[in-house]
């Protein structure tokens, strides 16, 4: 069937290793040898990893162990099913799969589940061990493991709920188009790395009224000066204070509304009228928010402008929450640029959208 396995003898298992795969795989249940029948109870080491044109796979009722990095990068994979046979996953066993939209477990698993269908996988403990750019953070959750969402580049927000109490080292690790985050009131740790890369963030909305302790070089790989960091106004001058929360761009102050949940901004809409860019949302009187994205990130300073070119926008308004990202797919030729401030491009060509038409960019 064209996947290849380790027989262990003695137990009479097989484990896939790795091989050439690409397209739709099914792992079958067992695997026939010299007149043995051998159970598939595991994905090895690295098995799939780095098998961008692996789309999907079927993983049978008999797997009991998914190993480290054993679908690492595999940027064609959209979905994944983990049966409820599955005891252990590996915290890298997923990593840097930037195509995922949907996680599912299934029900009957005694290990994990994705509880209200939140397209993502959480173990025994409440925490969250693997998200995709679609994952919605239930309620219940109580912490973000290491790792989670390590190389999701097409999550643009994400909203951590005030159950989470700590997130993990490397968690948004290269987290590339993640525009803001809100993190939760009662947080009271976060790992090493946990946002290394993320260098499209330009928001982060911190309900914590205490700054709290958090791991070395947690937005290591970004420039933290572009950002707008928003926490409670009775404890800006602690954060203001206090390293890592003292190298941000600039501060302002959540009210209560803003920080117990509510009523959600509308998502925007963008259009070109008249050779600009217009940002409309159904939320009446927001003010927008946006950046532009390219493999360099928004932050910091580029050098050239490298493709692809994205356009990221979300609304705001008092008293709500801010709204999903919308994001608009731009092209150009590679020139001289530079990026500082909200940020703010300054180009020496016209931008073309989709429609191979020029436009500029206002505001």
């Amino acid at each position: 069937n064209g996947i290849s396995y380790y027989l262990d003898s003695s137990r009479k298992t097989a484990t896939v290793v790795q091989g050439s795969y690409y397209g739709y795989v099914d792992i079958p249940e067992s695997v026939e040898y010299n007149g043995n029948t051998y159970p598939v109870t595991g994905i090895g080491y690295s098995a799939f990893h780095g098998r961008s044109g692996l789309t999907s796979v079927t993983i049978p009722n008999s797997v009991t162990n998914i190993c480290e990095c054993a679908f690492r990068d595999c940027s064609g994979l959209t979905s994944i099913t983990i049966p409820n046979s599955v005891t252990y996953i590996d915290v890298s066993a997923f990593s840097s799969c930037s195509g995922l939209t949907s996680i599912q477990v299934e029900s009957g698993n005694q290990n994990y589940d994705s509880r209200n269908n939140c397209n993502a996988i959480i173990d025994s403990n409440n925490r969250l061990i693997l998200g995709c750019k679609n994952t919605t953070i239930p309620n219940s959750v109580t912490s973000i493991g290491g790792s989670a969402f390590w190389g999701c580049s097409g999550l643009t927000s994400i909203t951590i709920p005030n159950s989470v109490t700590s997130i993990g080292s490397d968690a948004f690790y290269n987290c590339s188009g993640l525009v803001y985050i809100t993190l939760p009131s009662k947080l009271a740790s976060i790992g090493e790395d946990a946002f290394f890369g993320c260098n499209s963030l330009i928001d982060i909305f911190c309900k914590a009224e205490k700054n709290f302790p958090s791991g070395a070089d947690i937005f290591g790989g970004i420039n933290t000066g572009n950002i707008i960091l928003h926490v409670p106004f009775g404890s800006m001058e602690a954060y203001k204070s206090t390293e890592p929360w003292n190298k941000f761009r600039s501060y302002y102050s959540l009210d209560n509304s803003d920080t117990q949940g509510g009523q959600k901004c509308s998502k925007p809409t963008i259009s070109v009228v008249d050779g600009k860019i217009v940002f409309s949302c159904e939320t009446q009187d927001v003010s927008y928010r946006w950046c532009i994205s390219t493999p360099y990130g928004t932050n910091g300073t580029a050098s050239y402008i490298a493709q692809p070119v994205t356009l990221n926008v979300f609304a705001m308004k008092d008293g709500y929450l801010p709204s999903d990202v919308t994001t608009y797919a731009l092209s150009g030729t590679p020139v001289p640029a530079s990026v500082v401030g909200n940020p703010v491009i300054t180009f020496s060509l016209n931008i073309i959208n989709r429609s191979g038409k020029a436009v500029t960019l206002d505001g």
